[in-house]
């Protein structure tokens, strides 16, 4: 195993642990209708759009986890329940912080300020959370029973944000790990992002999950 595989063992690994201590933790959604979930993480950005009108035009649903400080800024033409209408849109707490450094009230009220601002801009209340870097805490379980949240992670990880990563590596990786249920994740980087590296990726991932017979869905 060459040191690229094993860093994506590592990045794909722990999800699956942490979704063995609590229900409300899920890092696969198991179906027999072989669909398979892409999620966006750390969004809204100026590709937003683009990339929405993209997934759009290849008949692809998804997922979508904002930031809470990212969403205040974000322009929604003044039609965000429309725009919510073509995505799910999950939470991925105010402003990124690590939740293994953060004390439970600083924890909720981050959870809480991106719930209001996505809802006011949508005019939907996320019933998903995913905290960065995937770090799950036991007030994390805690908050997300008590308010009827899942916590989403995944047990894909693209890898799409390393530093000179090959389009064609990240496909034939995420081929090798992808089975019904599997929840993949991407980053909403920015416009340079989305055409340099979403676009192909997306577009050649698609290919090869078709060909294997899975088909996306939203979370």
């Amino acid at each position: 195993m060459n040191a690229l595989s094993l860093k994506y063992l590592w990045l794909n690994i722990p999800p699956r642990i942490a979704s063995t201590f609590s229900p409300v933790v899920v890092s696969r959604v198991p179906n027999h209708e072989n669909k398979i979930f892409l999620t966006f993480d750390d969004g809204p950005t100026d590709a937003t759009k683009h990339l929405l009108t993209y997934l759009e035009s290849m008949s692809i649903v998804s997922t979508f986890f904002w930031t809470g400080s990212n969403v205040a800024s974000f322009d929604t033409d003044g039609d965000g329940s429309r725009l919510a209408s073509s995505v799910t849109i999950g939470n991925h707490f105010n402003d990124h912080r690590d939740p293994w450094t953060m004390r439970r009230k600083a924890m909720q009220e981050s959870i809480s300020e991106a719930a209001t601002a996505i809802t006011s801009k949508t005019g939907v209340v996320p019933k998903t959370v995913r905290p960065p870097y995937g770090h799950v805490t036991p007030g994390l379980v805690s908050m997300a029973r008590a308010n009827g949240l899942r916590v989403i992670l995944w047990d894909v990880m693209a890898g799409d944000f390393m530093d000179g990563i090959d389009v064609e590596v990240m496909v034939a990786e995420c081929c090798k790990r992808i089975q019904s249920g599997s929840i993949v994740v991407l980053h909403d980087h920015g416009i340079r992002h989305f055409e340099d590296v979403l676009i192909p990726f997306i577009s050649r991932l698609n290919t090869r999950i078709v060909e294997a017979g899975f088909s996306f869905s939203a979370l």
